[in-house]
């Protein structure tokens, strides 16, 4: 779908020293800019830009230009030494990079916000930023710190309600809905509709009607996923009420879309165009392009649905030519893909061909601009702290050979003042000490530098962390899937040689356990290279046999590493554990290099072994991966693993670990919830290790269905 449900907010407010009553329209832009021309006050000048900033990411979503106003406010706010305006251009800065899916730049510029606010005493605006860095964390499913964040905002809202300022209402409201939508996340209905209730209350006590919107919106997309449509137009058209009542037209026209989609679902097609369309014309009025392009793609999808194909692709076709027109490549990606889809629905294969090439042409440029983006800015970031740990360095010298030179001179002129008879020996004294003092000197120069070496290779590791981490999907997104499921993740280093991966294809959701040759850097860098590889063969080649995507990934691998059969390539590859599962159908693929699948049933362990190979270790005629197929029961138990946690040295004798004894502790475990379950694994390896070196890195993926 190219627009989904707005799911209800978490509010991302940008503080501004300055207020202004916004019209959704261009005017208000072209008065703000006249006014920034005119200004001459630096102060001035810092919250105008930021309000152009928040007219730009708000009114129109257009981004580029959000962010560009916000870093010329920010620049102008530093120099100025304006600091609750460069406290709010960071705050904008963080709603851009938050919409275009940079979670850890938003962040970093929240958080950077969030320092000044507290040095100013800010309290209102410190709450409110920390709702935004909750929301950043929630759309990354880690809701462990969405939810301290927020608890964290309603902690100081209440503190300022208790203190006599009643407009704090809105904001212990606020936290609520946002915890209502945390809970909502983590599929427990039950605390999500205690904190949304708990909201209403709130904002119907201070009247505050449009928060009331933002918890029918929020209540209205609850029960769309719960499938109970006719609660969830309820809940849409209350919100569609309010923002009528109180003139927000972009809002109006979110709920005409949310309540086109849940018609959809109904599978009553013209009522579904009908509030969509609805929700376009407000787009153009607007001046909303990329609005207006995701609801003609939503219109195409419905008639696809409904077996118009000649409708369906005259919207896509119209939708992919807006999408060019403002130059959209995320849009223009979703629309590419969908009709690709269309065609191959209609059986037009050369066309569904022809735009699912131009889909993964745009998805490699999309990928290649953040990355080389992305890149660059870390890059930047660590050759400037790298240079002022070099002028840092070169200072402390500097000091360092003055107070020498000092300590020489007095040294000096003491010794001229010494008895003649003992001038010999004193000659003798001191050039002993000099060639101390050189070996002393050198010694301590060498230290610097391999420490400095030391420092420089560890940062670089670290950067490399992030980017794995980045890659790697969080284990919790497998619970969105699978509630009873966990993820044991125990790199040796920094980075890990081990990785997990999971993707969702269709009714199908595909769990791997890999090991790469070695661990630390090299293994990382061979865990990057196989999970790209995977995401590959799914998501472009449309693989879903295990078998066949281990094939594809041996294919992948030799190919990258060049692999030829002579003693230069190289030779290194992985261990891989691979499941497919149809929890509908409730079968089981499973294919794998040496490492085993474990099903746990009625207290026994069934162990279904990998083919005696790895993945593109070695050369010559490669060898075909073996597909078993598995009828899975409910309340049968999956486990998948590295060799890490059998082959740990611990223990009285320091012995390793081994697989009989791993065995007998999962069956043990077999009463308890999945969560448990992972707890007592780390724990029983932790204490088997001891004061032991973890030898390898160590994963453990188990999943009930």
């Amino acid at each position: 779908m190219s627009k989904f449900i707005f799911i209800g907010s978490f509010f991302l407010f940008s503080f501004l020293g300055v207020s202004f009553s916004f019209s959704e329209n261009d005017h208000v832009n072209d008065s703000l800019q006249l006014l920034i021309a005119n200004s001459r006050d630096d102060s001035e000048k810092v919250n105008l830009l930021n309000a152009v900033s928040l007219h730009q990411y708000s009114n129109k979503s257009d981004f580029a230009s959000a962010e560009s106003s916000a870093e010329q406010a920010k620049e102008l706010a530093i120099k100025v030494g304006f600091s609750k305006g460069n406290a709010v251009s960071l705050n904008n800065l963080g709603n851009v990079y938050l919409s275009k899916g940079f979670y850890l730049k938003a962040i970093k510029a929240y958080t950077d916000a969030l320092t000044i606010f507290r040095e100013l005493k800010m309290k209102n605006e410190a709450a409110t930023n920390l709702n935004n860095i909750s929301l950043a964390y929630f759309y990354q499913s880690d809701y462990e710190k969405a939810v301290d964040f927020t608890l964290q905002s309603l902690r100081i809202n209440e503190e300022i309600l208790e203190g006599g300022d009643k407009n704090a209402s809105k904001g212990v409201a606020r936290c609520y809905l946002n915890l209502g939508n945390i809970y909502q996340g983590r599929n427990d209905n039950k605390s999500a509709l205690e904190y949304y209730n708990k909201s209403i209350l709130e904002y119907e006590k201070c009247g505050y009607i449009v928060g009331l919107a933002d918890v029918f919106i929020s209540l209205g997309s609850h029960y769309y996923y719960n499938n109970d449509f006719e609660k969830a137009i309820e809940y849409f058209q209350k919100s569609l009420e309010i923002h009528k009542k109180t003139g927000n037209m972009k809002g109006v026209g979110d709920d005409f879309n949310n309540i086109g989609l849940v018609y959809q679902e109904m599978k009553n097609t013209p009522l579904a165009v009908k509030f969509v369309t609805e929700s376009m014309k407000i787009s153009e009025e607007l001046g909303d392009q990329l609005g207006v392009a995701q609801s003609l793609g939503n219109i195409a999808e419905m008639y696809q649905t409904a077996g118009d194909f000649a409708k369906a692709e005259e919207y896509y076709l119209k939708s992919i030519e807006l999408c060019k027109k403002i130059g959209s490549k995320s849009q223009s990606k979703i629309e590419y893909k969908a009709i690709a889809s269309m065609y191959a629905q209609k059986k037009d294969f050369d066309r569904a061909y022809q735009y699912h090439q131009l889909y993964s042409s745009i998805k490699d440029s999309i990928l290649n601009d953040e990355s080389t983006k992305q890149m660059a800015e870390m890059q930047t970031k660590y050759d400037t702290e790298k240079k002022e740990q070099e002028n840092m360095v070169l200072k402390a010298k500097g000091e360092k050979q003055r107070l020498m030179n000092l300590a020489i001179s007095i040294g000096l002129v003491l010794v001229i003042s010494l008895a003649f008879f003992i001038y010999r020996s004193y000659r003798q004294k001191k050039k002993a000490n000099i060639v101390l003092g050189e070996q002393n000197v050198e010694i301590t120069r060498q230290k610097g530098i391999i420490e400095e070496k030391n420092k420089d290779i560890t940062d670089s590791i670290r950067y490399a962390k992030r980017l794995q981490q980045a890659i790697l999907k969080p284990g919790e997104e497998i619970k969105h899937v699978f509630p009873e499921s966990f993820v044991l993740f125990k790199p040796k280093d920094i980075v890990s040689g081990d990785f997990y991966w999971f993707d969702k294809f269709g009714d199908l959701t595909m769990v791997a356990a890999a090991d790469c040759t070695g661990h630390g850097v090299p293994g990382a860098f061979m865990s990057i290279i196989g999970c790209n590889l995977l995401s590959q063969a799914v998501n472009e080649y449309a693989l879903t046999k295990p078998a066949v995507i281990l094939n594809s990934l041996n294919k992948g691998l030799s190919k990258i590493l060049h692999q030829r059969g002579d003693e230069q390539s190289v030779k290194d590859g992985m261990d891989i554990a691979l499941c497919v599962l149809d929890t509908k159908k409730m079968t089981l693929e499973f294919s794998a290099a040496y490492n085993p699948l474990w099903l746990v049933r009625e207290g026994q362990i069934i162990e279904y072994s990998g083919n005696k190979f790895p993945v593109g270790a070695f050369v010559g005629e490669q060898q075909q991966f073996t597909n078993h197929e598995i009828k899975l029961q409910k309340g049968d138990s999956l486990y998948i693993f590295s060799d890490g946690y059998a082959d740990q040295f611990g223990g009285p004798r320091g012995k390793k670990f081994k697989y009989k004894p791993f065995q007998k502790l999962v069956l043990g475990l077999q009463g308890k919830p999945m969560s448990e379950q992972r707890e007592v694994l780390n724990k029983t390896i932790m204490d088997w290790k001891g004061n032991l070196e973890q030898l390898d890195d160590i994963l453990v993926i188990g999943v009930r269905v």
